[in-house]
């Protein structure tokens, strides 16, 4: 397999995933994603970064964003994305927290010891929080995933709180950004140096992987890295920061 790099400016010709383990949308893409990752990791490494969703004073209890269930009812329809009970029962209490930059941090500390599985690792975190109703925030969550990873559960759990996570998502949240990132999931083609939008959510596997396939083999115009741009047309089927300030707070 092609190593990952893990250098924001880094040319590698790779797959990059910018998702928040907070979306609905990216819960819903997760097995469809994977399903792409298997058909091409043979060729070419795929990365994730986490968008940072929730973050600030957007960082709030879950009862806050009254939009929710309805967006995850059209999440199933269109994905076939289940949402556990216990997560359905923390949605009607509404009290927990969504935080987005524990979450980065999380990720970033499982991340960090597995590149390799940075996909599957952020999708366990979402099975915790979408079938399990745990929250992000709870260093248990990422000892429980950890252990079950056979990663060091106590490596995982100190980026919560250390410099080295804070480090890691800031750099996630500012890759973002310099992608002109603003809806998740994003789904890009790096090649040398250039950013190109792949879809994503309503695309089949065959679709998926000839688009990239034509980037791979064409010269396409795209994005340089560290240019603040918008990347992809409109697609409403992700979840927008835009969308959480109209339809929450």
């Amino acid at each position: 397999m092609p190593p990952i790099s893990h250098d924001p400016s880094a040319t590698a010709t790779q797959v990059l995933y910018v998702a928040d383990a907070y979306c609905g949308w990216c819960w819903g893409f997760a097995p469809h994603l994977a399903a792409l990752e298997a058909a091409r990791r043979h060729v070419l490494p795929f990365r994730v970064i986490s968008g940072g969703l929730f973050v600030g004073e957007h960082s709030a209890p879950l009862g806050t964003y009254a939009y929710i269930p309805r967006a995850n009812e059209r999440i199933t329809q269109v994905t076939g994305a289940h949402f556990g009970e216990a997560y359905r029962s923390r949605l009607a209490e509404g009290t927990l927290r969504m935080d987005s930059t524990d979450a980065a941090r999380g990720l970033a500390g499982l991340r960090a010891q597995a590149p390799e599985r940075g996909l599957h690792l952020l999708h366990r975190m979402q099975e915790a929080f979408y079938r399990h109703g745990q929250s992000l925030s709870d260093p248990a969550t990422y000892r429980a995933i950890a252990e079950a990873e056979d990663l060091d559960a106590e490596r995982a759990t100190a980026y919560l709180s250390g410099d080295e996570g804070r480090q890691a998502a800031e750099a996630d949240f500012h890759l973002a950004q310099r992608l002109g990132v603003h809806q998740f999931p994003t789904l890009l083609l790096l090649k040398d140096g250039v950013a190109h939008p792949l879809p994503a959510i309503g695309a089949s596997l065959a679709e998926m992987s000839g688009a990239l396939d034509a980037l791979l083999d064409a010269h396409h115009p795209g994005v340089l890295l560290g240019r603040e741009s918008q990347l992809s047309p409109e697609q409403p089927l992700q979840t927008t920061r835009a969308d959480r300030q109209r339809l929450g707070r």
